[in-house]
């Protein structure tokens, strides 16, 4: 693919993303609003459940629950709204020639935007509430990056899948409900036994999760040892997600066509 296709491609996805905001905004009364108010609502929730019944014993536990939730929440809220973005999309995969892959991107870069609102908003709560920025911040934009390609890899995976087993959307919607519980939203990785650390480990959300928190909390640089099994994993998630995307590319029509 040429310099000059991927840029006009990338054009597509950004114009399309923008679309997708101003869509959904227009359906409601409060518009962007609503991109404050979900994860304020969904952080209260947890909070009465884990921090007052069930009572973890967290220190500072509403901040530290706020930044899992905020990281979590790009993540899950990602992969699970580009689960249908190709099955959906019957006559315009079969309509139109393009790479299929911008479809998910699409909505990578929608939610992208949405995160980087609520991000700005949690820094700023963040410094009322006594966690000053700090040197640390620096780490910030290669978190960022990670978990950006580890979204994309994970999203391209799922939305590929879907017009081969559509019962996907309810695996898949389990396993996002079952992976937040498991990646350390709720609980700092020292609460899980050691026995069970290792496995605990093998979800690269967990130190994702864990090095916003080094850095937005306790004003520390993330450990990058920690971090490499996530570059990793995100790395290899990513690639299988473009090559899936592209080897079943010339399929999407004819596979929706038939559901």
């Amino acid at each position: 693919m040429t310099f000059g296709k991927v840029r006009h491609y990338g054009h597509v996805v950004a114009f399309r993303a923008r679309t997708t905001m101003r869509t959904e905004t227009s359906k409601t009364y409060l518009n962007f609003l609503w991109w404050v108010i979900d994860p304020v609502v969904t952080m209260a929730v947890f909070y009465v459940v884990f921090g007052i019944v069930l009572q973890r014993g967290v220190e500072n536990f509403p901040i530290f629950l706020m930044v899992g939730l905020v990281v979590w929440q790009w993540f899950g809220n990602t992969v699970s709204s580009a689960m249908p973005s190709i099955a959906q999309a019957g006559s315009l995969v079969s309509q139109v020639r393009f790479p299929r892959v911008i479809l998910p991107l699409t909505v990578v870069v929608a939610n992208g935007y949405k995160f980087l609102f609520v991000f700005a908003i949690l820094l700023c709560f963040l410094w009322v509430s006594g966690f000053p920025p700090s040197a640390a911040y620096f780490a910030l934009p290669a978190l960022v990056l990670l978990e950006l390609l580890l979204i994309y890899g994970a999203a391209t995976l799922v939305a590929s899948a879907m017009p081969l087993v559509p019962d996907l959307q309810y695996i898949i919607g389990n396993l996002l409900r079952a992976v937040m519980l498991l990646s350390g939203v709720f609980y700092p990785i020292s609460a899980i036994p050691a026995a069970f650390q290792p496995l605990f480990l093998a979800n690269p959300m967990v130190a994702v999760i864990d090095a916003y928190r080094q850095v937005l909390m306790f004003q520390q640089w993330p450990s990058w040892e920690s971090l490499s099994y996530a570059v990793v994993a995100a790395c290899l998630v990513a690639g299988a997600g473009t090559l899936m995307v592209a080897g079943l590319d010339a399929r999407f029509a004819r596979l929706i066509a038939q559901r």
